[in-house]
């Protein structure tokens, strides 16, 4: 495909070069470009692709799209040298490219996207298992993992970048899909990754707090979530458009409902709890094992506007109710997203149900990794303010003794929202075990001390931001978890501390670990070590539960004799050869 064609009427001015050029490939990073490639240079936090052109050209690129002048010339004179496009936004002529390369495979698919501080992941599973069990055939990008159709592959972004995502859904429509479930980040937003794509329906989970390392403040991640419901039906810059209900669906409790709803271009659905919405829960039994939810529908609400150009499934009941294996107040909100999204795209009711039902959730997402002697260990990927109090409050839902917590912070992240997660930690758990998440560049003594500030004074400042994130989720919690502020201990490495919190566990007791979920990855500075809580969770219970109650016979006085035929040696100390995960696998 030729340069210009994969401008399309992208503004653009010639710095060199042919701009009709032969094209082979696209990249963004100089050590994937390739004989015939066209290389975009991005500007990014810490680095920028314009500093690395010369290097794409070594590698045979042909072509350049930057935002500034840049001097690569091959050695031969000007005839020979590469197309070099100067263009406003590279990102978003790179998001534009990728579509037009891959042949815009999103407007051959219809695509629902789910956006929101927490909940995403959960939502865009549940909605993809929803359309698929009512015969749509549905792909998924997301946190977790990639579904095209052709492959399953585990996934390192929330959104890819703009040419993961369209060789993702080009990827579905050859392997003859209908529907694309995507999970998009406020990154994947503000870096235009999502330009070029047809959206169909756009998911709001909720706004709060997160990421103000990058958005500076709450009202520009707003500002930017935003975005994603601006572009709705062809509005990121395809303009090609195609025929379906193009329509937004947003959390009517959340504080910044209005503010959405109120500029939007396209109509809206609403889900709630404890405001009029579309659908809204009107009885709910939560328990440790799930939830049973009863719902009514209303196309035209109190208050709100109606929305008569919903046609649901004949068979949809006006009020219904459905089981959700999932615990937690929170993860009846994600029910409530992806059931209303299936509300307006006509799916049968049946089939919610069916879904719903089966629905065990998300890998990393209050995972439950084992529950020995008595101890139920839990994995999830809380790692901010309101992801915390979430699931603080299921596991006091569900624990029959103390809460346990281990979680740290990650380095080079909103620094504000630590000692936040301090205090909530402190009033909501039982006993606290701090530890090391990815420092990156930062300090890890430094990270764990922010954190402390708001564990050892949660009433302190930090009264009146703890109170706000209460009054938001409508929760009715307790100061402290038993009526006492919660003791806590540091313990840097992170494995340690795991096996630390299930040493110190008790029948009934729960151990959550939180921050990572399925993320086995932990950053310090430029090295990598693959350290995977829910098998290390696993393995510290399972090794608590026989230090407890050792394989060791006892001769006839009660004391013990003969051989071993078992042992549980602290994996600490370094002398357990047995282990076979002894040694932790580092990628420099």
């Amino acid at each position: 495909m030729r340069l210009s064609e994969l401008m399309g009427d992208q503004p653009y001015r010639l710095s060199a070069g042919n701009p009709h050029v032969q094209v082979t490939g696209l990249a963004h990073d100089s050590r994937q470009a390739g004989p015939g490639y066209a290389f975009f240079c991005l500007a990014g936090l810490r680095r920028d692709g314009h500093d690395f052109a010369a290097d794409a050209l070594d590698r045979g690129a042909v072509a350049f799209v930057a935002e500034r002048e840049i001097g690569v010339r091959r050695p031969h004179g000007p005839a020979a040298g590469p197309a070099v496009l100067v263009v406003p936004n590279s990102r978003k002529a790179l998001a534009l490219a990728a579509s037009a390369y891959w042949g815009h495979p999103s407007s051959r698919l219809r695509v629902l996207a789910v956006t929101g501080t927490n909940g995403k992941t959960t939502v865009n599973h549940l909605l993809e298992a929803i359309l698929r069990a009512s015969g749509r055939a549905t792909g998924l990008i997301g946190t977790v993992e990639n579904r095209t159709g052709a492959f399953t592959v585990p996934s390192d972004l929330t959104t890819p970048d703009a040419l993961g995502i369209q060789a993702n859904l080009a990827t579905m429509v050859a392997s003859g899909l209908s529907h694309a479930c995507i999970e998009v980040s406020s990154h994947a937003l503000a870096g235009h990754r999502l330009t070029g794509c047809e959206v169909d329906v756009g998911i709001l989970t909720n706004v709060a707090r997160d990421h103000l390392d990058f958005h500076v403040s709450l009202g520009s991640y707003v500002e930017t979530k935003l975005a994603l419901f601006r572009g709705l039906g062809g509005g990121f810059g395809t303009g090609r458009g195609k025929r379906g209900p193009v329509y937004a669906v947003l959390n009517s409790d959340d504080p910044h409902f209005d503010r959405f709803r109120l500029r939007l271009t396209s109509p809206a659905l609403s889900y709630g709890i404890m405001r009029p919405a579309h659908a809204k829960v009107t009885g709910a039994v939560l328990g440790a094992r799930g939830s049973l939810i009863r719902v009514h529908f209303d196309r035209r609400p109190p208050g709100l506007p109606a929305a008569g150009w919903v046609e649901p499934d004949p068979g949809w009941p006006e009020t219904g109710t459905l089981r959700m294996a999932c615990p937690g107040r929170h993860n009846v909100r994600n029910l409530l997203a992806a059931v209303t999204a299936a509300w307006a795209e006509g799916c049968p009711w049946s089939a919610v149900a069916e879904a719903t039902a089966g629905f065990s959730g998300v890998r990393g997402r209050w995972e439950i990794v084992g529950s020995p002697d008595g101890v139920t260990g839990v994995v999830d990927f809380a790692h901010n303010p309101d992801g915390l109090l979430q699931a603080l409050e299921t596991a006091r839902l569900v624990a029959r003794g103390r809460v346990i917590l281990v979680f740290g912070c990650e380095g080079r992240k909103d620094r504000g929202k630590r000692p936040v997660m301090g205090a909530i930690a402190a009033s909501m758990a039982d006993h606290v075990i701090l530890t090391i998440d990815n420092t990156f560049d930062e300090s890890g003594q430094q990270i764990l001390a922010d954190i402390e500030a708001g564990l050892a004074d949660p009433a302190g400042s930090l009264g009146a931001a703890l109170g706000a994130v209460r009054n938001r989720m409508g929760l009715a919690l307790p100061e402290t978890g038993r009526g006492r502020r919660a003791t806590y201990e540091i313990v840097f490495d992170r494995r340690e501390a795991i096996y630390r919190a299930a040493e110190v566990a008790r029948s009934g007791d729960l151990v959550m670990v939180a921050g990572r979920g399925h993320d086995a990855k932990l950053v310090f500075g430029t090295r990598v070590e693959i350290l995977d809580d829910r098998e290390v969770l696993r393995e510290a219970l399972e090794y608590a539960q026989g230090a407890r109650f050792p394989l060791l016979p006892l001769d006839g006085r009660g004391r013990f004799g003969g051989h071993v035929v078992g042992h549980a040696v602290d994996p600490r100390d370094g002398t357990d050869d047995a282990r076979g995960d002894a040694l932790e696998e580092v990628v420099r």
